[in-house]
């Protein structure tokens, strides 16, 4: 209406202004604070509030002075019909006493207001004030509501500072990449999965309940990966990896008992791959395991052909027999960024015995006294600025104080949220992905191995230059592991031993494709294109044939994957030409002819965004954002 007042932050800056007619106003206050978001008292034009950053303002007076309301790290801000200031955000939501100028002064203060749940096994009731909360709904049937990722909580009457949790039964949540395996047998499967915005959640019933982590037969919780993230199964068996960011958990019951590996060097890994054993129809994995990590550099100069005998009061260490030159490096950097080996400088493989030997020399490197030794490597310590980043590494974890980092110190922390999450201007995952995946330690990337499932530490090889700043997109196998396949921007490449040395990128291959690779076996795989229809191999990557079967929806298949068996291909994807056989946005098809021929088993899913996580037996699982974990029988 005409003479309203009204306010914003135009330009990120508190702006108050009048309105004049319908298409413009008369901005009389344009104070220069800058600000995320500002409220104006319904019922007192003289009354306003704006968030920023650390900094929660009030001014009485029309914005001509402001004052601090002592209120931080919150961004949504509002005032109700009758006055009152509410905030919310990733902390909790808070309700303001009357406080400051216009109530004699008073300092203000706030209450929180929380979300209340008992625990089904153990009876204990948990009161939870962070929710990462949305938005602030005002004028919601007579009260204030709070939208959050985890549901929808309404301010209950009167001074109650329980909220109402209007959330049902949290079946729309967003949950990303669930796992699931076998558990305690049929009904009883164990699902695992990260979500969007708690840590991850898990289920011992076949997704029945969600209790989580509760009691001690849970074991360790997966608190520390925080919101996003994904968790992976294995086939059948109960081995289960929860990874994100620099966290890699793993357990062999199915998520009970997880224990926790973190990768040194300011490390980010991605989504794994597992080899599975030949001929299996359950998926059992063999044991060997693969992750993109990205990572600053190894503190150390590498020396091919060279090598110094160490002394006996020299040899600090000798970690046995190495396969590769490679594992050496991997297993001296982790004990030097652990702290195991201080005071430590060199490191040495020899072809002839394979020993690693970590040793402490004297004086600088350029005195010491090379001899030339075929196929021997050296690993010379640098003193340089990394050192700091080593240090605060082992500050950060060490939780005894002891100066080294060992499984007790990870685990001391292993169930807490981290206190680093992403603020309200956040990217979505796909888009930090790619950052990191194109700028991540200026063409540092490695692939990080483990050969027990997982379980206990892990080792890791820098890949070629020509896999650098591809935009890795992951790894997959085929033949039992004993191929291993580098996905990337135009290129895909293969390795032959476990990750260590690779070929070219595949020069039959499109230079479009490379941003997905699917395998059936040795001779059948398909690979995703930029803007154009697969192309799949049935000669092991010799030739490649466009799939003009999914010409319809060329620029919007996303996934595919393979039954446990082979004889069913499930591709899910979003967009394409609208059509009689394509009349849904997000849809699901299904062939059993490798894609020559397909069906729409998309049904009822509504959900705008969904993904394949696996399959389990022979039923296909997604995640999805609002629709929860979805399933269905595939296989007959």
């Amino acid at each position: 209406d005409v003479n309203s007042v009204v306010g914003c932050c135009a330009g990120g800056k508190v702006t108050i202004g009048t309105i004049v007619d319908k298409t413009s106003a008369s901005w009389w206050n344009t104070s220069g604070n800058k600000c995320n978001m500002m409220a104006l008292n319904p019922n007192n034009a003289q009354h306003a509030v704006y968030t920023h950053g650390a900094f929660t303002g009030q001014s009485v007076d029309g914005g001509k002075t402001w004052e601090s309301m002592n209120h931080s790290g919150i961004y949504h801000i509002g005032i109700d019909r009758q006055g009152k200031v509410y905030t919310g955000a990733e902390a909790g939501a808070f309700e303001a006493k009357p406080c400051g100028k216009a109530n004699h002064g008073v300092p203000c203060s706030w209450q929180a207001l929380y979300g209340q749940r008992v625990q089904r096994r153990t009876n204990r009731t948990v009161n939870r004030v962070p929710h990462d909360y949305q938005r602030i709904s005002l004028d919601f049937g007579g009260s204030v509501a709070f939208p959050s990722d985890q549901g929808l909580f309404v301010k209950a009457p009167g001074d109650e500072l329980r909220l109402i949790a209007a959330t049902g039964n949290m079946s729309n949540n967003i949950a990303l990449s669930p796992a699931v395996s076998a558990g305690d047998g049929p009904g009883k499967e164990y699902i695992v999965t990260a979500a969007w915005d708690w840590a991850p959640l898990a289920s011992w019933d076949g997704g029945a309940h969600w209790p989580s982590w509760q009691i001690p037969a849970d074991g360790a919780g997966a608190g520390c990966i925080g919101e996003g993230g994904g968790a992976f199964a294995m086939g059948k068996s109960n081995h289960v990896l929860v990874m994100h960011k620099h966290n890699i958990l793993h357990s062999s019951h199915g998520g009970k008992n997880l224990s926790r590996f973190v990768p040194p060097g300011g490390a980010v890994v991605f989504g794994p791959a597992y080899a599975i054993k030949a001929g299996s129809l359950t998926a059992e994995p063999t044991g060997a395991v693969y992750a993109p990590l990205f990572r600053s550099p190894m503190p150390f100069d590498e020396l091919a052909d060279k090598a110094i005998t160490c002394q006996p009061s020299e040899l600090k260490f000798d970690l046995g027999v190495m396969t590769t030159n490679y594992s050496c490096l991997a297993a001296f950097d982790l004990g030097v960024e652990y702290g195991w080996y201080k005071g430590s400088n060199y490191g040495v493989w020899r072809v002839t015995d394979k020993h690693c030997h970590v040793c402490e020399l004297q004086g600088n490197s350029s005195t010491w006294k090379f001899e030339d030794v075929k196929g021997a490597w050296s690993y010379v310590l640098k003193q340089s600025s990394q050192q700091e980043q080593i240090d605060n590494f082992i500050r950060k974890f060490d939780q005894n104080g002891d100066g080294r980092l060992d499984p007790h110190d990870f685990r001391a922390t292993q169930d807490e949220e981290p206190d680093d999450e992403d603020e309200e201007d956040e990217e979505d995952e796909e888009d930090k992905e790619d950052k990191v995946q194109s700028t991540s330690s200026g063409g540092n990337a490695y692939i990080i191995k483990n050969f027990a499932f997982g379980e206990g530490n892990w080792t890791w090889t820098r890949l070629p230059e020509h896999l650098q700043n591809i935009r890795l997109r992951g790894f997959t196998t085929s033949d039992e592991g004993r191929t291993l396949y580098a996905i990337g921007e135009g290129c895909i490449a293969r390795s032959f031993d476990q990750g260590d040395t690779w070929t070219e990128c595949w020069d039959t291959l499109d230079p479009r494709a490379g941003i997905g690779l699917y395998v059936k076996d040795t001779k059948t795989m398909i690979a995703l294109r930029s803007g154009d229809v697969p192309v799949r191999t049935k000669d092991g990557g010799a030739s490649w044939q466009p799939m003009t079967s999914l010409a319809g929806v060329a620029k919007s298949v996303h996934q595919l994957s393979w039954s446990w068996t082979g004889k069913t291909l499930v591709m899910i994807g979003q967009g394409g030409e609208s059509s009689a056989s394509h009349p849904h946005s997000m849809y699901i098809w299904k062939s059993t002819d490798d894609g020559d021929s397909w069906t729409d088993e998309t049904a009822d899913l509504v959900t705008s965004n969904a993904g394949l996580a696996q399959w389990y037996e022979d039923t296909a699982f997604l995640g999805s954002v609002g629709q929860g974990i979805l399933s269905k029988k595939m296989e007959f």
